[in-house]
Order: structure tokens, then C-alpha cells, then sequence
């Protein structure tokens, strides 16, 4: 007997061994999973077993390591939101998926060397010029548009929409807002279902929650939408369905809307300056043989909706994307002649922000658009700057410098953002019509990763209205709605220029994965939106709201109709 407890223990002792080295081999990290750091300028963030990887159509995409979850705590601060967002933070672009258009990106990214940061007083510095030297840039493939007519066949390619544009939490449309469910949320549902434990309870109403005087009631209509509506489309089936739209609009009881028709440097309208779009057709610089603008600036005031054009004004082509660009393109013709009046960053190209021919071009397009159409608005999303990276303008930069220049880099390129936007203010003053920007929610993201300086626009007044994209719930655990409504009004309140509240619509109904403890506050209420408006509606300053976007809140995937009609009634309810 005293044989076989020995040889039972010594049997023990051995499998006990094993099981330990088991569980030590499951710390290993499989190199497959984590070469790619050497190659990039990527960062590596460690995510926990619980926590999810945010899609990023713009920003560099971060290289993720999972390990065995350690704890239960959220992400301290949220990721960028767009459109949408969105980046509107935060849509993909048609071709292998790209950027996002979600009027939101909230997350930051990386910093500058300190050596070249500027500081929030703006004091000017001496700087030492940075090498002249620009990387080389290579060609712009183009592709000839065909005089062939559009093909009403739409392409093998499936489009890919990550859950928000907007970007959301999001980072840069696309840039890369890095995105988490803050960009425009995607086409797909989630197909995380709300865990069955979670009981539905409605958020008590605020008292103010009285219409305001005036008050715009809008939605974002991007370019995802004209995707379906308009690509390979007759006039006759594209008027049929923006007229349906803008039916549902205004008997819903909105009165503005927001059309993206210039996305991407080019024009979803005859234009003299920018190629036809690609969402038309497919292919870029294709006329599809009417005119969408008109068409929608005639739909939308017989229906007594206000009409914005919504223009993204630096962005040709998200730095993920491989889409061919039409010969005509005038930053194509700029990129492959080496004039500065357009750059590239990977696979993107961008109007240069510190290029005066460039800030030239922008205005006359707005201006072409205001002295063509009886649109009531000129709307610019969240994306300015396209990187953060020093050399993307290295050489303007060292131009400057050398010209007697004293600003910190960050400031310098700040001041050229307020160049653009003091020169199209100026131009749409002088047509009955306003003009406004949607930034992201957070200050400190748009003033360090976009170079929006927004204080500096309302103290100059260089804008009508601002949107911030406040694409957190009331519970979100870093990023609270109502902290982020209250800096905003603290910033705009008392100084002339509107507020408008820009509303994550795409969010109802999906698990808010860095919200933290409030991670299910779109799923398990159906008042969050008209919550959000009354809220706001007590705001210094407050003018209105914009839901981003329409698919999202009147046509949702299946899975989210049945919520997001409760939503919408609950709405309705304050309207």
C-alpha cells in the first residue's frame, strides 16, 4: 500500500510539472504577430483579452499583441471618433477600403518632437531649418476616363464600413481615425449581440427640453450613401431616390441637410476645377450626363429644407487607397510636375495646407459652387492636416524658416488652416449663404493632430457655426457627452457664432466597446439621441443638431430597426 501512495505521488509531481510548462508556453508571443514593428513607424499597443481592435481606415494601423486578459478596465482614453465617423469622423473610401468620412477621428496622434511642438500661448520661437530635402515622389498612376457611358453594373469589390467620421472612439478618414466604434458605424451590424443580462431602461429627460428658436434639425448625407443612390444610376432613378430621402427628412421633421459633394477633390457636379467624382461612375472624371446638385438643391427647397454642400477640402485620396485618379485631376497634374500645390503621404495625396496656390484652388471651388447653386451653406468636415509627421512639409516648413519665419511648427501649420479658413469665410460672406465646420469632440485632438485651432476661428469669427462631433454617450467612462458639450459651450457661448451638436446616430443600438462602463448605453436605452438633444437644447449658444447620417438613423441594417425605430420616435417626441 505505502508503494502505490508513493507511486501515485511521484505521478502527481510529474503531470504537475507539464501542466506548468503549458501554461508558461502560453506566454510566448508568436513572431508572426509582432515583425511587422520593424518595418513601420506603427505604434504596438498591448490590448487585453476583453478589449476589442478598432478599425482604422486612415491612420497608420496599430500593430496589436493580444495577451490573456489580466483585468477588466477599459482603454484610459477613447480613439479617435469622425465621422464618424465617421470622422461624419469617421467612412471607408470605395476601392480596397479606406478612409473614413465620419465627421469623427477622436483619438490623437502621435506627437511631434519637442523640439518643433508648439506650445497653446502661441509665443513665437526660433527654429533652425529642417533639410530642404522631400522624400521623392513617385508618379501618380492615372487613369483616362472612358467616353463610354457608366456601366450601371456595380464592381465585384464589396465596400468595407467600420463600426465610426468621423471618425470615433475614433483618430484620422479617414485619416485613420484609429477607429473603434466611433467612426461611421459600419454598413455590417455588429455582430456582437447585446448580452441577454442587460436590462433596457430609459434615461430620465432633462427639463429644457422646449424646442429652441430656429433651431436646425440636420442630417449628414455622405458619399456612402450616394454610393448606393447615384453610382451607375439615370437621372430619373437618381432623382427618384434623393427626392425619397429628403420626403423622410422632412416629414420626420428635419429641415437641413448636409450632401457630401466633394469628397475627395472632386465634384459630384460639372465643375471647371475638380474631376467627377468616382462615386458616380466608378471610375473618376467619368460624366455621368446630369447634374446630382441641382438636382438636390431643387429637391431639397421644394420640400422647404435648407441645403448645405458638404466639402472635405484638402483630402484627394486617403493614404490606404489605391484608386486611380483621373489625369484631369489638378493635384495629380501638381504631384507629377513636383509643384507643391499638392503632397503625398503613402498612398494618399492631399492639397498642401501651407500652399497658397492651394488654399486659392479650395476658395474657388467654394466659390464655383455658391455662384452655381442656391445652396444655403458651406460645410467643411474634421479633416485638416493628414499627419502629424514632420516631414510631410518639411520642405514649406524650411521655406518659411528660412524666409524669417518664427513659428514652432505646429503653430505655423495652424496659421495655414486659419489662412484657408479666413479666405472662404470671406467668399461665402459675400453670397447670402453661412459657413461652418464639424470638428471633432475633443479640443485637444483637433488643435494637436488636425491643427484646428478653434478658439482662434471664434474669436475671429471666421466661422457661422461650429459642429463638434460628440459621438460619446452620457455614461461614457473617459469622454462623457455632457463634459464634452460643456467645453464646447464654454468656448462658443456669448461670441456670435452657433453651436450645433453633431449626434452619433450609427451608434444606436451597438455595444460602445471603449465607453467603459457605459459600454451599453446605446443598447440598452432607445432615448439616448433625444436625450442628447434636450441636453443640449440648455446650452450657451446652442443653434441646433445634425445626426450623422442618414442610412444610419432612417434605414439602418436589420438587426437595428427595431431599436432605432424606437429611437427615432423618442425623438420625434421633441420635435
Amino acid at each position: 500500500m505505502r508503494r502505490f501512495a508513493a507511486c501515485l505521488l511521484s505521478l502527481c509531481l510529474v503531470l504537475t510539472g507539464c501542466a506548468s510548462r503549458e501554461i508558461t508556453g502560453r506566454g510566448t508571443l508568436d513572431p508572426s504577430r509582432v515583425g511587422k514593428a520593424s518595418e513601420s513607424s506603427a505604434h504596438v499597443r498591448v490590448l487585453s483579452a476583453s478589449e476589442s481592435v478598432p478599425a482604422s481606415p486612415d491612420d497608420d494601423e496599430p500593430i496589436v499583441i493580444e495577451l490573456p486578459e489580466a483585468d477588466s478596465s477599459e482603454p484610459s482614453s477613447a480613439p479617435a471618433e469622425q465621422p464618424a465617423a465617421e470622422s461624419k469622423q469617421p467612412e471607408p473610401e470605395q476601392e480596397p477600403p479606406a478612409e473614413s468620412e465620419e465627421p469623427s477621428n477622436d483619438t490623437p496622434s502621435a506627437e511631434e518632437p519637442s523640439s518643433l511642438t508648439a506650445s497653446a500661448s502661441h509665443e513665437t520661437v526660433t527654429v533652425e531649418a529642417p533639410p530642404a530635402q522631400a522624400p521623392a515622389e513617385e508618379p501618380i498612376v492615372v487613369e483616362e476616363p472612358s467616353s463610354q457611358e457608366p456601366s450601371s453594373e456595380e464592381p465585384a469589390e464589396t465596400i468595407t464600413v467600420e463600426a465610426p467620421p468621423s471618425s470615433e472612439e475614433p483618430s484620422s478618414e479617414e485619416p485613420a481615425e484609429t477607429i473603434t466604434v466611433e467612426d461611421p458605424v459600419s454598413e455590417e451590424p455588429s455582430s456582437e449581440e447585446p448580452a441577454e443580462t442587460i436590462e433596457v431602461t430609459e434615461n430620465p429627460m432633462p427639463q429644457h427640453a422646449a424646442p429652441a428658436s430656429g433651431e436646425v434639425r440636420g442630417v449628414w448625407i455622405s458619399y456612402l450613401e450616394f454610393l448606393n443612390i447615384a453610382k451607375g444610376r439615370t437621372s430619373g432613378q437618381f432623382t427618384s431616390s434623393i427626392s425619397a430621402m429628403f420626403d423622410e427628412a422632412a416629414s420626420y421633421g428635419l429641415n437641413t441637410v448636409f450632401v457630401q459633394v466633394r469628397p475627395f477633390g472632386d465634384a459630384l457636379y460639372p465643375s471647371s476645377i475638380f474631376p467627377w467624382s468616382y462615386v458616380m461612375s466608378g471610375t473618376e472624371g467619368i460624366d455621368p450626363g446630369y447634374d446630382p446638385l441641382a438636382i438636390m438643391v431643387t429637391a431639397a427647397h421644394n420640400r422647404g429644407l435648407r441645403i448645405e454642400a458638404w466639402v472635405n477640402p484638402y483630402r484627394v485620396r486617403a493614404e490606404s487607397s489605391t484608386r486611380a485618379l483621373s489625369a484631369q485631376n489638378p493635384a495629380v497634374r501638381a504631384v507629377n510636375s513636383g509643384d507643391r500645390l499638392a503632397l503625398t503621404y503613402k498612398n494618399g495625396v492631399f492639397y498642401n495646407p501651407a500652399s497658397q496656390d492651394a488654399r486659392d484652388l479650395i476658395t474657388e471651388g467654394v466659390v464655383e459652387i455658391l455662384r452655381n447653386y442656391a445652396v444655403d451653406g458651406i460645410h467643411f468636415d474634421d479633416y485638416f492636416y493628414p499627419t502629424t509627421d514632420t516631414a510631410f512639409d518639411a520642405v514649406d516648413y524650411a521655406e518659411y524658416v528660412n524666409a524669417g519665419g518664427r513659428l514652432a511648427l505646429a503653430d505655423w501649420r495652424r496659421e495655414n488652416v486659419n489662412k484657408l479658413l479666413r479666405q472662404v469665410n470671406a467668399a461665402v460672406s459675400s453670397y447670402n449663404a453661412v459657413f461652418g465646420v464639424s470638428p471633432q469632440a475633443r479640443m485637444d485632438v483637433n488643435y494637436a493632430t488636425q491643427y484646428a485651432d478653434i478658439r482662434a476661428w471664434v474669436n475671429e469669427g471666421i466661422v457661422d457655426y461650429l459642429c463638434p462631433q460628440i459621438y460619446f454617450g452620457f455614461s461614457h467612462a473617459t469622454q462623457p457627452f455632457a463634459a464634452r458639450a460643456e467645453e464646447w459651450q464654454s468656448v462658443i457661448g456669448g461670441s456670435g457664432v452657433d453651436l450645433y451638436i453633431g449626434l452619433a446616430a450609427y451608434k444606436c443600438g451597438i455595444t460602445d466597446n471603449y465607453a467603459g462602463d457605459g459600454r451599453n448605453e446605446w443598447v440598452s436605452g432607445s432615448n439616448v439621441l433625444a436625450h442628447m438633444v434636450s441636453y443640449s437644447r440648455g446650452l450657451n449658444g446652442y443653434a441646433g443638431f445634425v445626426l450623422y447620417r442618414y442610412d444610419s438613423f432612417f434605414a439602418p441594417d436589420l438587426s437595428l430597426r427595431t431599436h432605432m425605430a424606437n429611437e427615432r420616435s423618442n425623438l420625434s417626441d421633441l420635435l
